[in-house]
């Protein structure tokens, strides 16, 4: 065993989780409660993270956007995993909310709030790209797969129409970010010279300049402030029934889906390179969103059984997560 390599992994993932249990120190102390919660929480989702994904798309090469592999990797193991668990659910008889949250919880990943720091620790700025760009090919799979999911099994007494759900989708602010970065990366390459030169007025590049460092500082807070949120709703208490279906769904998320990732580069596309699969893989490692609870809560599914896979797989991902990066690396 390479002791340098697993220093290395250390370094990696201690100070990532050592921000969540920060966060979980900050909610046990009642340093953060929840009207703090609440506003780290809009404030990462809604302008931090989607600043962190313009600024690393649009600084992109616009021909990893329709990359076959780097979308094969996002998708594949998503609807994979789905299949797997549906045939799990039928067999077992599950029905309702807690169908629909034993499925999506198989599948719905923290690929930015955690997957971001953790690509840039292992694979640096190189990795947080290829990160962005596959977060952004992520997210709107695993909202449809999932919202497709529960309007299947039902979601208790509050129904929501599928406009509704395709508004939001369409308006996560991920994804928004993602469409305007890559229309600025696309207008970008059209406008540079032989040389790299970016062919617009002196004025113009100053502005973009100015916008770009503002989000770039908007950008850098948000990772740390998302570790810490996390740390901040992880309540162990709710780990209190159904833990076969639970234990299937955590082998689900932080084992089969990031194999069945690595399967997809090692036999589909065995070109890529190194750096975007091992980011994918990582991706799809990632324990459950915070954002699957939100989700729960706002539609009826089965708060208490989503909230329970949020803690036990952040849990233990400090485990799996770095035995994958020292297989990747």
């Amino acid at each position: 065993m390479d002791i340098d390599k697993i220093v290395n992994i250390l370094e990696i993932c201690l100070p990532v989780f050592g921000m969540i249990a920060m966060g979980k120190i900050f909610q046990l102390k009642g340093i953060m409660q929840q009207v703090h919660r609440e506003f780290v929480n809009k404030l990462v989702y809604y302008f931090c993270l989607p600043a962190l994904v313009f600024v690393n798309v649009a600084g992109q090469d616009p021909s990893m956007f329709h990359d076959p592999a780097l979308l094969a990797g996002a998708i594949l193991p998503t609807l994979g995993i789905t299949v797997v668990f549906l045939i799990i659910a039928k067999i077992t008889g599950m029905k309702g909310g807690f169908a629909a949250a034993f499925i999506f919880g198989a599948f719905y990943a923290n690929s930015a709030y955690m997957g971001f720091p953790i690509a840039e620790e292992a694979f640096g700025k190189e990795g947080l790209g290829v990160a962005a760009i596959i977060n952004a090919m992520c997210i709107p799979s695993f909202m449809i797969i999932a919202f497709v999911i529960i309007g299947y099994y039902g979601a208790g007494d509050r129904v929501e129409s599928f406009a509704s759900r395709l508004k939001k989708i369409i308006l996560n602010p991920f994804i928004l970010a993602c469409i305007v970065g890559g229309i600025v990366a696309y207008i970008t390459s059209e406008v540079k010279g032989p040389g790299g030169e970016i062919g617009l007025p002196g004025f113009v590049i100053s502005i973009c300049g100015i916008i770009r460092s503002f989000l770039t500082l908007v950008a850098k807070m948000g990772l740390p402030l998302a570790l810490l949120a996390i740390g901040g709703v992880l309540h162990l208490g709710t780990i209190k029934r159904s833990l076969a279906a639970l234990g299937a769904d955590i082998f689900g998320k932080l084992i089969l889906v990031p194999t069945f990732t690595l399967l997809v580069y090692a036999f589909l596309f065995p070109q890529t390179s190194p750096t975007a699969a091992a980011v994918a893989v990582l991706i799809h490692a990632m324990p459950n969103a915070v954002v699957s609870y939100v989700i729960a809560c706002q539609i009826g599914v089965d708060e208490g059984f989503v909230s329970a896979q949020l803690v036990l797989s952040t849990v233990l991902s400090a485990i799996t997560i770095p035995v994958w990066i020292y297989i990747l690396m």
